[in-house]
């Protein structure tokens, strides 16, 4: 669920919509879209260190889309837990 929502949030679906149709409150919705916002670059960077191919992304919601598309959102936040200290 948390997936589906930072990625419709990302390709800019509304708070209120995707709190309509999957569940979470609107202020958690925007919790995990900030606490995302906050760490991509970070992320971003070591993510495409290991994978080149989210290299090819150019804006946050490309970059997680493609991401996603490769892995479950859970699977990449395991591989950065590892690499990093993700709060």
């Amino acid at each position: 669920m948390q997936q589906r929502a930072l990625l419709a949030l990302l390709l800019g679906e509304t708070l209120r919509r995707c709190s309509t149709t999957l569940g979470p409150a609107r202020s958690t919705l925007r919790r995990w879209r900030h606490w995302l916002a906050m760490r991509h670059e970070v992320f971003a960077l070591h993510l495409r260190s290991h994978f080149p191919e989210f290299g090819r992304a150019v804006d946050p919601a490309a970059f997680w889309s493609a991401c996603c598309a490769q892995m479950p959102l859970a699977a990449v936040m395991a591989w950065l837990d590892r690499q990093l200290a993700v709060p």
